[in-house]
């Protein structure tokens, strides 16, 4: 345990931030928490320590940039791809975005330069059934967390037996 501690390193994440974030209505939106972290196709792990943010103010090129910090102490996401979770805190509305080149950097204690992982970078997309992102207009989509879908689902459905029952 001492060993990894005494071998721990920070290393600073940015990324420049979609042009347009909306709901699955369409609606613009600025209530977004970011996260990057890992992902195994069924749970997002959050890789970050500290503070997850976009920063919105600052000079050039700090404003609109993605910014954490992740304490490299047990090698376990070393090389391994890199995800940004965005989540609406109001409604749960979520994407999961990727890039083939977002990889999580093997710990080197001399290496103080920031990896970038920008939403500009070709080849950027959401996972699919996790929001969308169009890379031309920079707009990315957020969508309904499952669970919410199918509790919708289930109150229509609902709704819809009470009205039959009601009218006949």
């Amino acid at each position: 345990m001492t060993a990894s501690l005494l071998q721990a390193s920070l290393v600073n994440f940015q990324s420049g931030k979609p042009a347009t974030i909306v709901d699955s209505s369409g609606t613009t939106i600025t209530d977004v928490v970011f996260s990057l972290g890992t992902w195994d196709g069924s749970n997002f792990t959050d890789e970050m320590d500290g503070t997850n943010a976009w920063l919105t103010s600052g000079p050039p090129p700090v404003i609109n940039t993605f910014q954490g910090e992740r304490a490299m102490t047990d090698g376990s996401s070393d090389n391994a791809q890199a995800y940004i979770w965005a989540e609406q805190t109001s409604t749960g509305q979520y994407a999961l975005v990727e890039n083939a080149s977002w990889i999580f950097p093997t710990y080197d204690a001399l290496d103080t330069t920031a990896d970038i992982f920008s939403f500009r970078d070709s080849g950027t997309a959401t996972v699919s059934g996790f929001g969308n992102y169009d890379y031309a207009s920079g707009v990315l989509t957020l969508v309904p967390e499952p669970s919410s879908a199918a509790l919708l689902a289930g109150m229509l459905a609902l709704g819809s037996v009470m009205l039959r029952r009601r009218a006949a």
